[in-house]
């Protein structure tokens, strides 16, 4: 098994979507093929059917907190985190090649020494990937004056990365969560 890491990094999006993704995958990418590569929904479901990209997708631009684990936790969230849940995703398959990336979408391809994207030290495999997002605001006293975060407020996402079981039904949708029927 990978050896048990976590990691907390605010990420930076203009493109609406952050992700996962694997570098070898993305390696021919350039300015000149980007759009065809990543822009289209069409195009970027392939890459997610793949396991070579998990979006992280809320539709919305910004700068988010992550905290991103890899592992085989017996319970992925703490007790803390599990109070303020406000949704999980189904888990997205993720085939890594070694070293894997998180950055808003706009960057995936580029240069892992991009001081806007945080390189994850993954091993090759398969790995299946859960999303978790946090609603830290709700836990009192978190939150300053002007809404920002005080020190040790929970992140906005918590991603768990775990090996595979083969027991998995991946998500292969864009949007990371479903929207509650109304």
């Amino acid at each position: 098994m990978p050896n048990q890491w976590e990691t907390t990094q605010p990420v930076r999006t203009d493109a609406g979507m952050f992700g996962l993704w694997q570098p070898e995958h993305f390696a021919d990418v350039t300015e000149d093929n980007w759009d065809d590569r990543l822009a289209e929904d069409a195009a970027l479901l392939q890459h997610v059917e793949a396991g070579a990209f998990v979006p992280v997708n809320i539709e919305s631009d910004g700068s988010w907190q992550f905290t991103v684990r890899l592992g085989d936790p017996v319970e992925p969230l703490s007790d803390r985190e599990r109070q303020f849940l406000t949704v999980s995703s189904e888990p997205y398959l993720l085939v890594a090649e070694g070293e894997t990336a998180l950055s808003g979408l706009e960057r995936v391809g580029r240069d892992l020494g991009d001081d806007e994207i945080t390189v994850l030290p993954t091993e090759a495999g398969r790995y299946a990937v859960t999303i978790h997002m946090i609603d830290w605001m709700d836990e009192p006293g978190m939150a300053d004056e002007n809404d920002e975060p005080k020190e040790g407020a929970l992140p906005d996402f918590v991603i768990e990365i775990v090996p595979e079981s083969g027991k998995e039904t991946y998500r292969t949708k864009l949007v990371s969560f479903d929207r509650p029927e109304d």
